[in-house]
């Protein structure tokens, strides 16, 4: 097992950690306030910082870190501030806010989620690329980022399609023009679709630091392993969703990451077979 693969082992299990302690807090009501979740997110930062450095290098990985901090934090500040995506406001019980009255653990939840679709989208991406010999789309970059910011960004609005009606349900933010699905406005998912697309691609595009090639050291059944990561991410928020009898978005939720977790069997299988 090489450093890398070292490193992205890291990273799965302290995501794991976070969530099964989240979850088992849960379970036994214990109650404690949603702005120390951010003390949660230190383990799963720590991991993803070991494992970008690793992986991208110390420049590259801080340039992605920024852009998936930055540009949703822009984002979401100018619609506070214009009242824009359905006009929405966070709870005060989220702790300290930013210039503009974004919660920095709003800011620090974009850079994790961002990060981790990152590396979800690219490992699922190449390790089909790999299982399938899908070399064509490896040479192009063009597409292969195209199809990798689509994907991203598809991952993200599929991921805020459970948790925005969930943390709404929780009352951690509200919305004062109610929206179609569960209240929330779907103005609010192009958002997310455009904001998580433009962080993909001016990082692929503009700083070119992106090389789908070098993935391709890391064996299929190792690199899918951020796919598990944010499968069970959105499996832990579909569970509180059937918590909180929201039943769509927990179809959503179930759905996806059962999907999610036959490609990994048949990945795994695959290069259990070679």
């Amino acid at each position: 097992m090489t450093i890398m693969e070292i490193g992205l082992q890291i990273v799965f299990w302290m995501g794991i950690g976070v969530l099964i302690v989240t979850r088992l807090l849960s379970w036994f009501k214990i109650k404690y306030p949603p702005a120390i979740y951010i003390v949660f997110l230190v383990p799963l930062l720590a991991g993803l910082f070991v494992h970008g450095y690793l992986t991208l290098g110390f420049i590259n990985f801080t340039v992605l870190f920024l852009l998936s901090a930055i540009i949703p934090a822009v984002g979401e500040t100018l619609a506070l501030k214009m009242d824009l995506g359905g006009g929405y406001q966070y709870d005060t019980r989220l702790g300290p806010a930013l210039p503009g009255g974004l919660p920095v653990i709003i800011a620090v939840m974009w850079a994790v989620i961002n990060i981790v679709i990152f590396w979800a989208v690219s490992s699922t991406l190449i390790a089909l690329i790999k299982t399938a010999n899908l070399s064509s789309v490896n040479d192009n970059k063009i597409i292969f980022d195209l199809i990798f910011c689509t994907m991203g960004a598809a991952f993200a609005v599929i991921f805020d399609l459970v948790m925005d009606p969930v943390m709404t349900k929780g009352g951690l933010w509200s919305w004062k023009r109610k929206g179609k699905w569960h209240g929330i406005p779907l103005s609010n998912y192009f958002g997310w679709f455009i904001s998580t697309f433009m962080v993909y691609f001016i990082y692929t595009r503009f700083f070119n630091l992106f090389d789908p090639k070098y993935f391709l050291i890391f064996r299929p059944s190792v690199q899918i392993l951020f796919s598990l990561l944010f499968s069970i991410m959105l499996l832990d928020l579909s569970i509180t969703a059937i918590e909180r009898k929201i039943t769509g978005p927990a179809l959503i939720g179930l759905t996806f990451s059962t999907g999610s977790s036959i490609l990994i069997i048949f990945v795994v299988l695959r290069e259990i077979s070679f």
